[in-house]
């Protein structure tokens, strides 16, 4: 009766807010074990940095909320219109993969932190293209034991999703109260996704808050930072291009004929 009970209270709350939550807190335990992990570090560089880590990357975890719930948003829209069991099995399918997903990140991340010194990037599968490079770093006792803790996290996390999150609300019956949740949402998300209304969209640096990059490393979402780093990869265009070659060009050579007729060293003209 009690869980029961327990449900229905959390059907009142918007599905999406309990997605939300639900991300934020895994975000937050990530962050907390990490600096478990690494306690060592803290003990020479302080604890406030600690506590700050926790809450600097805010608007990173938003931004990556943002990516992490559109599907499940999607999902929840034709749960609102057409009631299948179907769509409720691919969301929770989705779900799944997608904390196991987070879940295996993090715990390599944990991992590989003390061997790499920064957060996992998506060049990591160039070493998982070679194994036997990747167990240089690791025994095969901790190759069981972090198999171990990676069942233990992700299984934490799937519990705490089916206590915040369970399933879709009930179809909302109001019209004008289900047009509104939909919309808004529409609205927010994008918003979040991009860190704000500012002129260029978030990146990692919007977390940095320390001058020692152990903090700001907490503090970047590894999510967020994985995948930016596929998108940098898949980037061919030069960042450093700003001009048409030819322009650059003929610049380039009125520089030159400046400095011919302006030499002042005669042994180097």
């Amino acid at each position: 009766m009690a869980q029961t009970i327990e449900i229905k209270r959390q059907l009142h709350t918007p599905f999406l807010l309990r997605l939300v939550i639900f991300w934020m807190i895994i975000f937050a335990l990530f962050r907390f074990v990490f600096l478990a992990f690494h306690i060592n570090i803290i003990t020479h560089a302080g604890l406030f940095p600690a506590a700050q880590s926790m809450i600097a990357g805010f608007r990173l975890d938003l931004s990556t909320i943002s990516f992490l719930i559109f599907p499940s948003f999607i999902f929840w829209i034709l749960n609102q219109f057409v009631r299948r069991r179907i769509i409720t099995v691919l969301n929770m399918a989705y779900t799944v993969v997608v904390v196991f997903s987070i879940s295996l990140l993090a715990v390599s991340n944990i991992k590989m932190y003390h061997e790499w010194g920064a957060l996992l990037n998506f060049g990591v599968f160039d070493y998982v293209a070679h194994p036997h490079e990747v167990l240089t770093f690791i025994s095969t006792s901790q190759l069981f034991l972090l198999i171990g803790f990676l069942i233990l996290y992700f299984g934490f996390s799937l519990w705490l999703f089916k206590k915040i999150v369970t399933n879709f609300s009930a179809p909302v019956k109001n019209v004008f109260l289900k047009t509104t949740l939909i919309i808004m949402p529409i609205v927010i998300l994008p918003v979040m996704a991009r860190g704000g209304l500012q002129l260029a969209p978030i990146n990692e640096s919007s977390a940095y808050f320390s001058k020692t990059p152990f903090y700001n490393h907490v503090a970047i979402n590894p999510a967020w930072y994985f995948l930016h780093s596929y998108f940098d990869l898949k980037t061919t265009k030069n960042p450093y291009v700003y001009m048409d070659g030819a322009e650059a060009e003929k610049r380039n050579k009125n520089l030159f004929l400046k400095a011919k007729h302006h030499c002042f060293n005669p042994e180097v003209c």
